[in-house]
């Protein structure tokens, strides 16, 4: 369209009606504006925030909730056997979210007006996501907290909130926030509560797509499980006496770590999948044998085939 001109694009007044929560549906074409229909034929995803539709379908709650507040100064690592919860250490490139050492006590916490109240933080399994600057949802199963700039979802339901973590990160979802979402020359969207609440939708699960479910489950366990690797898995450091080095190398099938004028020779039991972590660590001033045994290294390859997989299953479910 050239600059100037206008688009006559004509609207059922029932589709106005239907989309007045968000005005960004005149500006789509008609190949986003069918996809949507089908979209919107899916169930409402008041199945799992409303309890006593959640308590019947799962026999479990979903907290739909946002972060809290807590005094910052008040953040401590000092052993405790009072009831606390973690701060996150949450990165980009993956999918779960594990817990610092840093804690808040539980009685520090403030809650905000409206919230669900620490029975939120309480449920083990969680779906977490900024609210500003939204890049993914993000999955947890630690004793964390977060503050008011997130927002999560929780259950003690392992299964479904993994269920739903996948289709909150598909393809299809992505679809709907950037459509609806993203205003023009705008790179981050907002996505609060009440975006998840009004714009997305889950797909009828019968008999005959039930296998389609448990699949994507399947699938997202095994995604999460490639986080849970670590370089202690794959190389064998039973030989290494020296408990800091100066650098290292990776040398076909061996992991040669060098401390002065030593240089001990490691062999790897597997292949290192992806070396951009260790690239990381390299250039860390603390190079030490724990930290080398604890670095996380994931298949980054395996790991975008799990998603293009799970996205395939999702897009079924929601269009079968």
């Amino acid at each position: 369209v050239l600059e100037g001109e206008f688009v006559e694009n004509r609207v059922l007044q029932s589709e106005l009606f239907a989309n007045v929560l968000n005005w960004n549906y005149l500006q789509q074409n008609k190949k986003f504006l069918d996809f949507y229909t089908k979209y919107k034929q899916n169930q409402d995803i008041s199945l799992y925030y409303q309890h006593s539709l959640a308590q019947k379908e799962f026999q479990s709650l979903f907290y739909f909730d946002r972060g809290l507040k807590f005094p910052k100064d008040k953040i401590s690592a000092e052993e405790t056997d009072q009831k606390r919860y973690f701060v996150p250490q949450i990165f980009k490139k993956q999918t779960q979210i594990k817990a610092k050492n840093d804690y808040i006590l539980a009685n520090l916490l403030d809650f905000p007006f409206g919230s669900q109240g620490e029975a939120v933080y309480e449920a083990r399994y969680k779906i977490v996501w900024s609210y500003m600057n939204f890049q993914q949802f993000y999955f947890s199963d630690e004793p964390i907290m977060l503050d008011y700039n997130y927002v999560l979802i929780s259950s003690d339901n392992r299964s479904e909130t993994l269920y739903l973590l996948s289709l909150l990160n598909s393809s299809v979802s992505s679809l709907i926030f950037n459509h609806l979402l993203r205003l023009p020359h705008e790179q981050d969207i907002l996505v609060g509560i009440k975006t998840i609440k009004d714009f997305i939708r889950i797909p009828r699960i019968t008999s005959e797509n039930e296998p389609l479910k448990r699949k994507i489950i399947e699938l997202t366990e095994e995604l999460l499980a490639l986080e849970m690797v670590k370089l202690a898995d794959l190389v064998d450091f039973s030989k290494v006496l020296i408990q800091k080095f100066d650098s290292f190398e990776i040398e076909k099938a061996s992991l040669i770590l060098k401390s002065g004028d030593q240089v001990t020779k490691c062999h790897m039991k597997k292949e290192i999948p992806f070396l951009r972590e260790m690239e990381l660590l390299r250039k860390s001033e603390n190079l030490t044998l724990k930290a080398l045994k604890t670095q996380i290294v994931i298949d980054e390859s395996r790991q975008a085939e799990l998603k293009k997989e799970i996205d395939v299953l999702v897009e079924k479910l929601y269009f079968l």
